[in-house]
């Protein structure tokens, strides 16, 4: 009888714990990537250097579709690399995670660049998706100012 309680009980708590940890992580992918493009805006007024913010990893460098493997907050524009190398990471960022994935508007595949005096030169927004359906957004204004998305729950095209 206490093996059959005992099994009810974790046939029922595992799946609202394995919920509750995926809610943690698109809360902390969203507030962490959102905390990362204002990190790139004030660097831009108090250095007076032009950032990107742009998706994946050291390892890699920037890419258009590094976005699930995390963010990078570098120096100048990577596309203007001689090398085809990264410049120098400031800061990083998580990937999506397990069983998550990142869209990315088509204005934003090359990264959020921010120049002093100017605002950001895209816009749109930077999805997690879980399941098909939209776990948590972040989209970005023309001024480079993010803000958390209000489509959670909905379907991920």
């Amino acid at each position: 009888m206490v093996v059959a309680v005992v099994a009810a009980t974790a046939a029922w708590a595992v799946p609202q714990w394995r919920a509750s940890v995926d809610e943690a992580r698109a809360w902390g992918w969203q507030r962490e990537l959102i905390d990362g493009l204002e990190r790139a805006r004030a660097h831009v007024r108090v250095h007076g250097e032009p950032v990107t913010l742009c998706g994946g990893t050291p390892e890699r460098g920037c890419t258009p579709d590094g976005w699930s493997a995390g963010w990078l907050l570098v120096r100048g524009d990577p596309r203007d690399a001689a090398d085809g190398g990264t410049p120098a990471v400031l800061a990083q960022g998580r990937g999506a995670g397990p069983r998550h994935t990142v869209r990315v508007s088509a204005f934003l595949a090359g990264g959020v660049h921010f120049e002093p005096g100017q605002w950001s030169a895209a816009s749109g927004t930077l999805t997690l998706c879980r399941d098909g359906r939209i776990a948590a957004e972040v989209v970005v204004a023309i001024t480079g100012r993010p803000r958390p998305g209000d489509a959670r729950g909905a379907p991920c095209e």
